[in-house]
């Protein structure tokens, strides 16, 4: 028997076992990453879990009530090397969505909490991120289904389990971005004295364009011919190059993604410009000043979604009495995908979406990945030229904080690039 057959039959042991397999097929809410890659009916889910799909090269994905539960994989080795599991829990941590990942080697199923922070000491001791470990014997499959099957995690009985209540979304990606956010807005705003307004357009603006380099939509070409270094961290160590990276994100994006005038530019010193990136190249820790060389976040994982929300964290953390006077919320991802199902259900590809509170827009970024998705599915050529009239001419949104709208500007750039990419 070959290793890969080992492999594959540990697998499916593994998932009859727990019941998200029966006779060797996937049981509902359970989508094999395989089928998502080649049903077109499927481009939906295959957008949303694009990274689930490259990056961490899940198997599987179970999704309990419309949201990510599990993320499945492979792994050939019996003993997998520290460091490669270390980088598996940090992708799934930084795509945010599933609280689990489920590691299934041919001798043993390493259950991964996806909400534990990763740190650096990671890559020689990443078990300290284990809910449990069973081995595919009997008696450890056995275990394994008293405790984690579909069962356990449709009836709940799963998170009464002891170990699963280490399980807390105050280490999901998304929280600890926003206590890093606020931390540095601490020190922009109070020991560097720069206005909380400009700190925070330089903060979302930064964040914009670590997601265009993270997915290589800015890569190392791009700053050797404009800026003559190799990346965004090089670029903001240098002031003159910082302003005309800005100012070609302005001149590329409308002028209307958080723009910053002459006047508010010349309160920015380079020392405001060490400490975005010192946050944005994680080589300092913000809270306490310790050096680092280890990079938690990765932009290319971080779903847009969780991007979009952050701003209604951030922005509710930092001036709570004005976030509470205008009403702005964070709006769960979950809640999200449920309303647009149902408001979808007897829309078609034409359809006009209107959010009269839109806040950050994270129901347009769905909204405009549903109509996308709908038009090519009803026979439309996917085209960056179909993208930007779905934009365009189909998506609209009001609100009553101008911050708020540029963020949901940012956040539907970012979704028809992301798109643009997956459909090409």
């Amino acid at each position: 028997m070959s290793l890969n057959t080992d492999v594959t039959t540990s697998y499916i042991q593994v998932m009859e076992a727990t019941g998200f397999y029966r006779n060797g097929v996937p049981t509902s809410g359970v989508s094999e990453t395989l089928s998502l890659r080649e049903d077109i009916r499927k481009l939906e889910k295959r957008i949303k879990y694009n990274a689930v799909i490259h990056q961490l090269n899940a198997t599987a994905i179970y999704e309990l009530s419309g949201s990510p539960c599990i993320y499945f994989t492979q792994l050939s080795e019996a003993d997998p090397e520290p460091k490669k599991l270390a980088e598996l829990h940090k992708l799934a941590w930084n795509h945010g969505l599933a609280p689990m990942l489920w590691v299934i080697t041919p001798t043993k199923v390493l259950l991964y909490n996806c909400y534990s922070q990763p740190t650096e000491q990671d890559k020689d001791n990443p078990n300290k991120h284990l809910v449990e470990l069973f081995e595919t014997t009997e008696v450890g499959l056995k275990e394994l289904k008293n405790k984690a099957s579909r069962l356990e995690f449709e009836s709940g009985e799963f998170w009464k389990w002891e170990k699963a209540k280490n399980i807390d979304r105050k280490q999901r990606v998304d929280s600890i971005l926003v206590k890093d956010l606020t931390d540095t807005e601490v020190r922009l705003v109070d020991e560097l004295y720069l206005e909380r307004s400009i700190a925070q357009t330089l903060l979302i603006q930064s964040i914009f364009i670590a997601y265009l380099q993270d997915r290589k939509i800015l890569d190392e070409s791009f700053f050797n011919g404009h800026f003559e270094v190799d990346n965004f961290v090089e670029v903001l160590a240098d002031k003159s190059k910082t302003n005309k990276l800005f100012d070609w994100i302005q001149k590329t994006f409308n002028g209307n993604l958080f723009p910053l005038s002459e006047s508010e530019r010349e309160h920015i010193e380079q020392q405001h410009l060490d400490v975005i990136k010192n946050f944005i190249g994680g080589n300092i820790e913000i809270s306490t000043g310790q050096l680092r060389i280890w990079r938690a976040y990765d932009f290319r994982i971080i779903p847009i979604e969780l991007i979009s929300s952050i701003y209604e964290k951030f922005i509710y953390a930092t001036d709570t009495k004005t976030a509470k006077a205008q009403s702005t919320h964070y709006t769960p991802i979950n809640l999200v995908d449920l309303v647009l199902s149902e408001v979808f259900r007897n829309l078609d590809g034409n359809a006009k979406v209107l959010d009269l509170a839109c806040g950050s827009g994270v129901f347009l970024v769905e909204a405009l990945r549903r109509l996308v998705v709908k038009r090519c599915i009803d026979g439309e050529i996917a085209s960056r030229k179909l993208i930007r009239d779905t934009l365009y001419q189909q998506i609209y949104g009001v609100d009553i904080n101008a911050k708020a709208i540029q963020i949901a500007a940012f956040s539907l750039y970012l979704t028809a690039l992301e798109l643009d990419y997956e459909l090409e």
